[in-house]
């Protein structure tokens, strides 16, 4: 008999498999590939870990590790290649501080994706940096670097609509001397605002 308290988490999990099931047979019946040439815009969200000792704090000498937290955010790239797009964005991560006071977190960003090959589904390579910025909370405004890297996979919903994964791992400035790394896992939408015709003969 299953217990009480993991019924909701049982119906969450069955939700997200048939949502997830739904949107792949949406997209195996897409025929348009990833635009070789385009301006996209998107939305993400998903979680962020901490794996090691995270300094986002304007206070030298306190260790006050951000847990695991939930992320979300805007995007703009282009695609200026068949094979290369470059992006910008800017994230939002709020945590709860040792003290149980929130802090929200800004996170922006400049990418540089390297697609594997061309086609409907397409993962590719994710290149980049930015600064993690704490603008609310007990934690001060703190300004920290990051640099990341990860792997992605775009698969065209439509001739206009994409769905995005990510999965990035993130180094930054950690307690006293350390790195912190933190791994972030994400999913979106892209919406092709311009894409180039081809030429016709």
């Amino acid at each position: 008999m299953q217990a009480q308290w993991l019924r909701p988490i049982s119906r969450e999990a069955e939700l997200t498999r048939i949502i997830l099931a739904a949107l792949v047979a949406f997209a195996t019946s897409a025929s348009a590939e990833v635009p070789s040439r385009s301006v996209y815009v998107g939305i993400y969200g998903g979680t962020q870990l901490q794996l090691t000792s995270w300094h986002l704090h304007e206070a030298e000498l306190v260790d006050d590790t951000p847990g695991p937290s939930g992320v979300a955010g805007l995007r703009v790239g282009g695609t200026v290649h068949p094979l290369v797009a470059i992006e910008a964005a800017i994230g939002v991560t709020p945590f709860s501080s040792a003290s149980d006071e929130l802090n929200v977190a800004l996170n922006y960003s400049a990418d540089l994706h390297l697609m594997f090959f061309e086609g409907e589904w397409v993962p590719y390579l994710d290149l980049g940096a930015g600064l993690y910025h704490n603008v609310v909370g007990d934690h001060g405004s703190d300004v920290d670097y990051h640099v990341h890297y990860g792997i992605g996979l775009r698969g065209m919903l439509t001739d206009v609509l994409a769905l995005r994964i990510d999965v990035r791992h993130a180094v930054s400035d950690g307690f006293l001397d350390e790195l912190a790394h933190n791994v972030e896992i994400s999913a979106g939408i892209d919406f092709f605002a311009w894409i180039e015709q081809a030429a016709t003969e």
